[in-house]
């Protein structure tokens, strides 16, 4: 599959970071099944068995985007060509894991220094852990933090994921003081960073996790179950607004009314940040 090459050459390139880095995957597996193969000389038998293959690892929603990406490079180079009717497993919908607001008071309490800053920050403020990497401390002014960069399999963005994620939140007094723990002198580095003052690893963040989620008792599920769980709680246990969770987490509703006409301006969370503070702080010892 020659047009594999060309197709993230040209095609991917010019698409987000965190895309190109997901879809180039699934390239290069594309390109192992079929890359001994021309595309006219690809079957539908062909097909077919890879989502066989496929079915025994990954899931119903990883299958499809093989298949959209297998699509995609095929009319990109020949714009006839047309997918044979496949038969794909059913898509069911799973529960996302998320940490409850129990689990992430478990966590804080049971971590310390750096490890304690991270889990705090994620419970917070929902940002993505790549976001939360790829802060440095000029991002830190008062309680007020910006978020305008992101890291994508280890190498560090110039922007966050999306346009919505550039933002700036109001964070509380309990977070500021630990963040500030980790700045040294007003040196400017990263915030996280290693001991040769690089920028962490998105493999160590994860160690850590697992660490204080067994220190502490709790089961462990995911980094990003931060960012559901912070959702979950701001939405369900506090009942703001949607616009305002979505101007802290850079999570845009996709609806006409909240995600288009509604605004929210820089400081808009501020009131709120007393009762997050509450929520997730205040049954500490």
């Amino acid at each position: 599959m020659i047009a594999a090459d060309n197709y993230k050459t040209e095609v991917l390139s010019l698409k987000k970071a965190s895309t190109y880095y997901n879809v180039c995957y699934v390239v290069d597996k594309l390109v192992l099944e079929f890359g001994h193969l021309r595309i006219d000389q690809i079957s539908k038998k062909d097909i077919q068995n890879l989502v066989s293959k496929l079915n025994v690892s990954v899931g119903a929603g990883a299958i499809r985007r093989y298949i959209s990406v297998f699509r995609n490079i095929c009319q990109w180079a020949d714009e006839d060509f047309t997918l044979p009717r496949l038969v794909l497993p059913r898509k069911r919908r799973t529960q996302q894991d998320f940490y409850t607001v129990e689990e992430f008071r478990k966590l804080i309490k049971a971590s310390s220094g750096e490890d304690k800053a991270l889990i705090m920050l994620l419970a917070e403020t929902g940002c993505r852990v790549g976001e939360a990497i790829g802060l440095q401390t000029r991002d830190l002014s008062g309680n007020t933090l910006k978020i305008e960069r992101d890291v994508c399999g280890g190498i560090l963005q110039d922007s966050p994921k999306t346009d919505s994620s550039v933002r700036s939140i109001t964070i509380s007094d309990q977070l500021v003081a630990e963040l500030r723990h980790l700045i040294l002198n007003g040196l400017e580095c990263f915030i996280f960073r290693t001991p040769e003052d690089k920028m962490t690893y998105p493999v160590r963040i994860t160690k850590m996790i697992k660490a204080v989620c067994e220190k502490a008792k709790v089961e462990y599920k995911s980094p990003h179950a931060f960012r559901r769980g912070n959702i979950t709680a701001l939405l369900i246990d506090l009942g703001l607004p949607e616009r305002v969770v979505g101007a802290r987490t850079g999570h845009l509703s996709q609806g006409q009314l909240l995600g288009v006409y509604c605004q929210a301006a820089e400081g808009v969370d501020k009131k709120y940040v007393p009762k997050i503070a509450e929520l997730l702080y205040g049954g500490e010892e």
